[in-house]
């Protein structure tokens, strides 16, 4: 089942990577509009995509997940 994600990356990768909701966009938002060395990421993957990308946070891989991010989700775009 495809389910929509919200996130944040910066030079070192993606960082955090949390379900989308009115609540999280809102924070992202907020929280990345003065900050020019992060970007905001909207991501629509499978269940299985997102239990690796977990893992490889976890596991603070934060450049590999940005990969596998960008390679295996269904869509995946900047949050304006």
């Amino acid at each position: 089942m495809m389910q929509a994600y919200l996130g944040w990356a910066d030079h070192s990768g993606l960082r955090v990577l949390q379900p989308e909701t009115d609540l999280t966009q809102r924070r992202f938002i907020q929280n990345l509009s003065d900050d020019h060395d992060r970007v905001a990421v909207w991501i629509v993957a499978d269940s299985t995509v997102l239990q690796v990308l977990d893992f490889l946070l976890n596991s603070a891989d934060y450049l590999d997940a940005w990969k596998y991010l960008q390679s295996h989700s269904a869509y995946f775009g900047r949050l304006i």
